[in-house]
């Protein structure tokens, strides 16, 4: 009876050891709004737009004693974020009003061998690749882009700039132009 006891308390422990070590070297930051301000998050609220200025105070372990910095960055937004998140300083979510997305992805890892500008609207099919192979997300659903489908009758518009990705999706046409020019501001510091 003691040996079956044993067995089962030190199975709980070693359950519990393994998931904490996993989650170590495995999971992601989660962080949105607020909690973001404490990595050196700047937001002002401009006359015509937001400013997001993200200077990152921390590294970011994959695991295989890889450690990667962030890359630091300042944008200008549109008004009017319903919600943004970051995740593992790579990747920024910023959801608007009738499911309008403005992803970044800063390739954290390096991954991109294509450091060109370019800017070109994407087929339904390589934004879906995009969407599900690269972009990470905190996979709240409401407010995931892997959650909200694509909308025929709007704009979608990749612009890779300093071998960042941004991805302007669902974007009302009469929002686009706007949306567009705020983005090209993005400047890596």
């Amino acid at each position: 009876m003691q040996l079956k006891e044993l067995i089962k308390t030190n199975m709980k422990h070693f359950i519990f050891l393994t998931l904490f070590i996993s989650s170590i070297f495995i999971s992601p930051i989660y962080l949105s709004g607020q909690d973001y301000n404490k990595s050196g998050t700047d937001i002002k609220n401009k006359d015509t737009c937001i400013f997001f200025k993200f200077i990152p105070n921390f590294t970011v372990n994959r695991g295989n004693n890889e450690i990667f910095k962030p890359k630091s960055f300042e944008i200008n937004l549109p008004k009017k974020i319903k919600y943004w998140e970051a995740i593992s300083g790579a990747n920024f979510g910023f959801y608007y009003k009738s499911k309008q997305v403005i992803f970044i992805n800063t390739d954290l890892y390096n991954c991109s061998n294509n450091k060109s500008d370019s800017i070109y609207t994407p087929s339904e099919k390589e934004m879906e690749n995009l969407i599900t192979t690269t972009f990470e997300t905190s996979r709240k659903k409401r407010r995931d882009i892997k959650e909200i489908p694509f909308l025929k009758g709007r704009k979608y518009q990749i612009v890779k700039k300093q071998g960042v990705t941004i991805l302007l999706y669902n974007i009302k046409n009469k929002n686009y132009d706007d949306y567009l020019k705020l983005i090209k501001t993005f400047k890596e510091l």
